[in-house]
């Protein structure tokens, strides 16, 4: 028997939470630089996706993805997941008050 890989969590992916989170994302890719395919990995960091299933989802191999994820986290200046999540949950604090 087989434990799933990712824990359905469909109330961390909707709503104000999901929004909050998207918000950050982009205001990130602006200010370090990221590009378009880092941010659709960034987006995919942000949920409880392992990076084999952010692979499968976005149809790369897994070793992009852990390449994208090291760039990701050089240019924001972290060294975890947790890290970034909150940058970016900050990044969308002060995109809201701005």
């Amino acid at each position: 028997m087989s434990t799933p890989e990712v824990i359905d969590r469909p109330a961390a992916r909707s709503g104000k939470g999901a929004a909050l989170l998207e918000r950050g994302a982009k205001q990130l890719a602006c200010t370090h630089r990221i590009t378009d395919r880092e941010l659709s990995v960034l987006s995919l960091l942000l949920t409880d996706l392992s990076l084999a299933a952010i692979a499968r989802t976005l149809g790369m191999g897994v070793e992009t993805v852990r390449s994208h994820n090291r760039s990701i986290f050089l240019k924001c200046g972290v060294k975890s997941r947790i890290a970034l999540i909150l940058l970016v949950v900050d990044m969308a604090d002060c995109t809201a008050i701005a």
